[in-house]
């Protein structure tokens, strides 16, 4: 054998080995790295249509909650009257509340009274074929819990006649959550396929709703809240909707569309191949330059991620075109998630119609102020302000008047809480609270006693008033300091408690509980 010949052989076989090694590196390491990462970006895809439902549902069991926690639905319950119904349960109702029926059921279980309205055609529905109104649909759906303190709640998948729909239920309450147990109430949205289209833009997903046959085998499909775990890299996938007994009634043939592997046999192994040939000992520089730290940089810092609970965008880039779009897209995705946590965490805790506090957020602020001033000694006030009359105005001007009535007067009582910790929240209809922190009670009289004034200033005329020509307020405040206050419902019940009285002396007057 020639040396030429040995040493073309030995090229050639040394040329082998390392491209041997190469391919196996990428197959055997990095291109499984790169496919975990974007599993572990799937993963959060189909995370977020599953926050994306649980959204729905809450939304939907924030309205219900709202009605179901009323003195007003309270009372109907037990004496019903055509009045409420004509009053809260207008077309424009289940519009607004984008909701298809409303059901009131009584602690016996048996309906009180129920209504379907497709809000999206615009025309009546028959509840009858949803089949809620049968006792097992009745007993699913019927709200329990043994927490003695809250007001219990369900919400889900059930399924009817016109197809899968959503539901949130509670049980019925006075507005200050207390009360015995005295039915619930009901609401129900059918899934349309505007939903499946939310769920897609949500999650940048392309998502089509599959069908359910009684042949058809479906145990093996994951449900929508299952993470992918050790599953293979795929760009399809399939996720179930169940409904709250456990039942599959939703299928979502899912693509993830902006999760597409980098090419195995790409530009820049053809190239590193080249090099191989004439310069093998630069290899293990190159590979560690180019694809390993940039990788190990990315996992390490998903890691970290993961030990937080906390999504921020990658830093750093790569030379790498794929690798680089795949922390370009990682980021975006980063950010898309966050913003939309910061936008859900802001429409949770707001009234939509006068942007301030609603009873969410006045429930938490007021539970933070109690235990602050507990722990510190020092005083606290609730006022409780209501609108005088304001059905008559209703009546009178219409709803739109009324909006707007209630708009300026929760403006109003904000620009006259300048301090931080103090809250105004839109209570209810057209009742607002109000949390008053380290305040005495000289304070709280002339506080109520310049939102009485400026309340009057604003002289939106009232023609329904036997009071005022004008629109006007009622307001009961209760303080700590005034009696041994034991709990923060307990105070809240002595604000209510005033503004009754304040109700009860002629109204357009504020009332201190205890003086």
């Amino acid at each position: 054998m020639t040396l030429r010949r040995f040493s073309f052989i030995y090229s050639i076989c040394l040329m082998c080995i390392f491209s041997a090694l190469l391919i196996g590196y990428r197959y055997y390491f990095e291109y499984p790295q790169i496919l975990q990462r974007i599993v572990m970006l799937q993963t959060r895809e189909l995370h977020a249509v599953d926050i994306m439902i649980d959204q729905q549902l809450q939304q939907l069991a924030i309205s219900n909650y709202d009605y179901a926690v009323w003195d007003e639905s309270y009372e109907f319950i037990q004496y019903p009257t055509r009045a409420f119904i004509t009053e809260n349960f207008l077309d424009d109702t289940f519009t607004s509340l984008k909701i298809d029926g409303a059901i009131f059921v009584g602690k016996n279980k048996k309906i009180q009274w129920d209504r379907g309205f497709d809000y999206v055609e615009k025309r009546a529905l028959s509840v009858e074929p949803l089949d809620v109104v049968t006792a097992e649909i009745v007993n699913i759906t019927y709200p329990t819990s043994s927490q003695t303190d809250a007001v219990p709640q369900k919400m889900g998948f059930i399924s009817t006649n016109y197809g899968p729909v959503m539901f949130a239920s509670s049980q019925l309450r006075q507005s200050d959550r207390s009360g015995q147990q005295v039915g619930m109430l009901l609401f129900i949205r059918k899934v349309r396929l505007s939903l499946i289209h939310q769920l897609a833009d949500f999650s940048q997903l392309s998502i089509t709703q599959g069908d359910i046959n009684a042949q058809q085998n479906i145990d093996h499909i994951p449900d929508i809240s299952a993470p992918i775990g050790d599953a293979a890299f795929s760009l399809t996938r399939q996720r179930v909707i169940k409904d709250i007994t456990g039942k599959a009634i939703i299928i979502l043939n899912i693509r993830h569309i902006n999760n597409d592997p980098p090419p195995f046999f790409n530009h820049t192994l053809q190239i590193i191949l080249v090099v191989l040939i004439t310069i093998p000992f630069i290899l293990q520089w190159i590979v560690n330059l180019m694809f390993i730290r940039p990788i190990t940089i990315g996992i390490t810092n998903i890691v970290n991620m993961i030990y937080r609970g906390e999504l921020t965008p990658l830093k750093g880039e790569s030379n790498i075109l794929e690798i680089q779009k795949l922390i370009t897209s990682f980021n975006q995705l980063v950010n898309i998630v966050n913003q939309q946590k910061e936008d859900l965490e802001v429409l949770a805790l707001k009234d939509a119609l006068t942007g301030i506090a609603n009873r969410r957020a006045f429930e938490n602020h007021l539970s933070l102020s109690w235990s602050l001033t507990q722990r510190n000694a020092l005083p606290l006030a609730i006022v409780m302000v209501d609108i005088d009359f304001f059905k008559h105005y209703n009546d009178n001007l219409g709803h739109q008047a009324g909006d707007a009535a209630i708009q300026q007067v929760a403006t109003t009582l904000s620009q006259h809480l300048v301090r931080n910790d103090d809250m105004v929240a839109r209570y209810g209809g057209e009742e607002f609270a109000i949390i008053l922190i380290n305040t005495d009670i000289s304070h709280v009289q002339s506080m109520m006693s310049r939102l009485l004034l400026a309340v009057r200033h604003l002289a939106i005329s009232h023609p329904g008033s036997s009071v005022s020509s004008h629109l006007t307020i009622s307001l009961g405040a209760a303080v700590t300091t005034q009696f041994e206050c034991t709990s923060v419902d307990e105070l809240l019940l002595h604000a209510d408690q005033a503004l009754y009285q304040a109700k009860s002396a002629g109204r357009n007057n504020a009332m201190l509980w205890g003086s």
